[in-house]
């Protein structure tokens, strides 16, 4: 087994968990930037409007929109990444970076989304 579990296995894990915690009303769901794919399905991707540093998940409820974004415990934020938080939240997002399926239950926890 690996020494740091993946960002996609900490994002699965944590939708498993989201999926009995969050407060039926909170929508989320994820933003498929992440992963090798081959050219035509990329173009395909980015034509649909796909963006380079947009957080893992994005999460709606009666207080707006939130976003979380993933990262094992070795993993860092890019640029893009650094700059799509820059503006999110200069527009008034939340915005929360998780390590782990602990720490991600815990944000999602004190934005108030979970039963």
């Amino acid at each position: 087994m690996r020494e740091h579990p993946s960002e996609h296995k900490i994002q699965c894990d944590l939708v498993s968990e989201l999926k009995v915690s969050i407060r039926p009303e909170v929508v989320f769901c994820s933003i498929p930037n992440g992963g090798l794919r081959n050219w035509v399905v990329a173009k395909q991707m980015k034509a649909e409007g796909l963006r380079p540093g947009m957080p893992d998940l994005l999460f709606a409820d009666e207080n707006g929109v939130a976003w979380l974004e993933l990262k094992n415990n070795v993993g860092r934020l890019s640029e893009e990444q650094i700059g799509m938080r820059t503006k999110l939240e200069s527009l008034g997002h939340r915005w929360a970076m998780a390590r782990s399926v602990e720490e991600g239950m815990a944000q999602v926890g004190a934005w108030g989304m979970l039963e």
